[in-house]
């Protein structure tokens, strides 16, 4: 499988690395239990076959993630605010509205990163390295830019760039 470049800033990188190191943690792990759980199916056989597939099912989806983390750091490129206040950039906070059809409009805030994955934790957060994100990065406020997931063709309205005082004070 081919990858695509991934645009990071240094933090996106920092939390690539860290979730490698975390995977490399967890494999180690597993390694360590498999090594344990042999000692035992020796000394009292109550170590089922369910259990070891279960194991190694676990250890099998670590490995394919780890890998594949691996194969996209060879495509990452660091990239730095570019400084134009004209246009959206990494880390900005915006107010958008999303066209899935004329008649169905969702109105989202949004802050651009650029990090590998799409946090699941941070709903609110939209990696450059991913086609909203894509649509979003380095433009201008109040443009409606189009963007594809799958085969379904979307677009979003950027409609402000949020400045600190404009969140609400929880979110400071």
């Amino acid at each position: 499988m081919e990858y695509e470049t991934y645009y990071l800033d240094n933090i996106g990188y920092n939390d690539y690395l860290q979730r490698v190191n975390i995977l490399e943690e967890r494999l180690k792990s597993f390694n360590a239990t498999r090594a344990d759980k042999a000692k035992k199916i020796t000394l009292d056989e109550k170590y089922s076959t369910a259990e070891a597939s279960d194991l190694a099912r676990k250890e099998k989806s670590i490995l394919e993630e780890l890998q594949d983390l691996r194969k996209k750091g060879n495509q990452i490129q660091i990239i730095e605010k570019h400084g134009d206040d004209t246009k959206t950039d990494i880390g900005d906070r915006l107010l958008i509205e999303i066209m899935y059809a004329p008649d169905d409009i969702e109105e989202l805030e949004v802050e651009i990163t650029a990090t590998i994955s799409s946090s699941i934790d941070n709903e609110d957060k939209v990696s450059i390295n991913y086609p909203l994100g894509r649509a979003l990065y380095s433009q201008v406020i109040g443009g409606i830019y189009t963007y594809q997931v799958g085969e379904r063709k979307m677009a979003v309205h950027i409609k402000q760039k949020l400045l600190t005082e404009d969140l609400p004070a929880t979110r400071k």
